[in-house]
């Protein structure tokens, strides 16, 4: 029994712990989904004895009408993870129309009776082996408690969605960086995300190469509206386990299940979180479980970074929030959606009408949670691109880095703000703190070639943009960022190659590029060429795309005509162009910058060096 009073099985090579709802072979971790689980709980508690089809359901799903398939597909799972075979089983017999009966020999046991038993066997062999056994186990007892206690930074891999999970990529997406959230509000712990990784390698390798000293790893399953995490933390280079622990609850109590998790993980490797932390971790008040659902699968499409990927996201947004208007996350979902919608290269909002709805919406969040580092992260953005607010934007940028060190877009965009400002040793240091927490993040990699890029650095950036490439030839904003860099660097050709690239991949939509292009054969004179793409960019506006203004601008500067190049940038200015962020330092409005009258725009709207 364990210390509830709760038995714990042993047949063959398998441990069932009941308390723990977990089932382990060898001392390792056989994921099931929380069903399957208490399928074969109910089969070893009637260990010999024919339980019914009917009675197995009824045992199993209380709330649910379920079929007989279900059941059997159920049964199927559970005999693959036992390694069982139904003609021949070990393990689990059918019994014709009628159920199942487990049939292997179970033991019950005492979570120390494989202590007790090595110290009997000792003392009756020897007392001198008795001493040595005890010592080794007690060294090996107090190694791993020391091994536990040194833990100070870990990495966060990718939950597992179980077999059965419904939407599974997306809630297992969505409880990874639930559960990097909830442990980066504990300051003493440094917590590095790889949720992005397909990697094959090893955890302790991963954890290895990342400098961490262990690696979360587990796995997540929902069924209707219960989820169940298994979280195991595995140390670096060596791949022992250091502990584990099976929780289960309401989807609706999904908080306060983040929450246990980073607090179990807090206490196992014994960090205390003062209070003023603890009132920083996830909120656990109950969510709507579709609402919930909802905004996980819509994070996961805004973080493909397309408009398509963008706009799909914010309608569940939008669904999490009609069933469940007090959660918090989706309105800071919506503010970042809005926010990029109304950027470059997207350009799909006006910067005025996208820069009121992001900040409606992040302000929307805090009231609902003032602690909510998205929503701190959202409202620093729109301060940034849309208000020119760099003072207001740095605040809210180190509100949510204080309150989650490890929230990578906090320092990702902390770091455009410190590059808009001309600071770009800090940006640096913020890039790479980014870099460092998600070093798979796609976007983040494009921001570090745009520190480079900003800084005139165009080989630095170009190399940064490469690596993107590498490892997604697919991401069109590393190819425009790219187009930039190599135009900076005098390779006109190549330059508009990245360019076409990032149209191509952006089925056309991709008006920033077509201005690049622009301005790429303006530098060089080729008139025709150029005015050909400005009439490209006016046919788009025609069709009720918004164009922005700096766009024709930047091309009419390049082509000599500085009176037409200056008519546009006022109107640029006046409508508040979210690229204009980046007045100060933009190579490629160094013609423009050059002019008084662009200068006076400057100092009127409060842009100036």
């Amino acid at each position: 029994m364990d210390e509830q009073g709760r038995p714990v099985y042993e047949f063959g090579p398998f441990h069932l712990d009941t308390s723990q709802r977990l089932l382990l072979r060898a001392g390792e971790l056989v994921p099931l989904a929380p069903k399957t689980i208490d399928t074969l709980l109910v089969l070893v508690a009637h260990r010999g004895q024919v339980v019914e089809k009917e009675e197995l359901i009824r045992l199993v799903w209380p709330d649910t009408v379920v079929e007989e398939g279900g059941l059997a597909k159920n049964i199927s799972l559970l005999r693959k993870a036992l390694g069982d075979d139904a003609e021949d089983s070990r393990y689990i017999e059918t019994i014709p129309k009628r159920g199942y009966r487990f049939v292997a020999e179970v033991r019950v046991v005492a979570r120390q009776e494989g202590v007790k038993r090595r110290r009997w066997v000792g003392v009756v062999a020897a007392a001198g082996v008795a001493a040595l056994s005890l010592y080794a186990w007690d060294l090996s007892r107090r190694r791993q408690a020391d091994s536990i206690t040194s833990v100070r930074s870990i990495v966060v891999l990718p939950l597992q969605a179980l077999p059965g999970t419904e939407s599974a990529d997306a809630f297992a997406v969505g409880m990874t960086e639930a559960l990097r959230t909830a442990l980066g509000t504990i300051a003493e712990l440094h917590v590095v995300d790889y949720s992005a990784s397909q990697s094959k390698e090893p955890p302790e390798e991963i954890a290895r190469k990342r400098k961490v000293d262990a690696a979360l790893v587990g796995s997540v399953a929902r069924d209707k509206n219960r989820v169940r995490v298994i979280a195991r933390l595995i140390q670096s280079g060596t791949g022992r386990q250091l502990w584990s622990r099976a929780l289960e609850g309401e989807l609706r109590d999904y908080l306060k299940l983040q929450d246990d998790v980073a607090q179990a993980i807090a206490g196992q490797i014994q960090i205390q979180v003062t209070p003023q932390r603890q009132a920083l971790l996830p909120r656990s008040r109950p969510v709507h479980p579709e609402a919930v659902a909802a905004y996980f699968q819509g994070r996961r499409l805004w973080n493909r970074r397309t408009g398509e990927g963008i706009g799909s996201g914010m309608k569940y947004f939008e669904e999490a929030i009609a069933k469940d208007s007090g959660y918090a996350l989706p309105y800071a979902g919506l503010a970042d959606a809005y926010a990029l919608l109304g950027s470059m290269p997207y350009d799909q909002l006006r910067p005025r009408q996208a820069g009121h709805l992001a900040r409606q919406m992040a302000d929307k969040a805090l009231e609902r949670d003032r602690d909510l580092v998205d929503a701190h992260t959202s409202l620093g953005y729109v301060k940034l691109s849309f208000d020119w607010d760099w003072r207001e934007a740095e605040k809210q940028f180190r509100r949510a880095i204080e309150i989650d060190p490890s929230y990578a877009t906090a320092h990702h965009w902390y770091a455009h703000a410190l590059i808009a400002a001309g600071r770009f040793q800090e940006a640096r240091e913020q890039i790479q703190k980014a870099q460092e927490l998600s070093p798979l993040s796609l976007i983040i990699g494009v921001g570090a070639g745009w520190c480079a890029y900003q800084a005139g650095q165009a080989d630095h950036a170009i190399a940064e943009y490469r690596k993107v490439l590498e490892a997604d030839p697919t991401f069109g904003p590393a190819h425009f960022a790219l187009g930039l860099a190599l135009a900076q660097k005098g390779n006109p050709g190549k330059a508009i190659e990245a360019f076409q690239k990032a149209i191509e991949l952006s089925q056309g939509q991709h008006l920033t590029a077509v201005a690049g292009i622009g301005w790429v054969h303006a530098k060089a004179g080729e008139r025709d060429e150029a005015d050909r793409y400005l009439r490209m960019l006016a046919a788009a506006e025609a069709k009720g795309r918004y164009v922005q203004s700096l766009y024709r601008a930047v091309i009419q500067e390049a082509l000599g005509n500085k009176a037409e190049a200056m008519r546009w940038a006022t109107r640029a200015f006046e409508e508040r162009s979210e690229y204009l962020v980046y007045v100060r330092v933009e190579p490629l409005l160094a013609g423009l910058r050059a002019q008084p009258r662009f200068q006076e725009l400057m100092r009127k709207h409060g842009l100036e060096k």
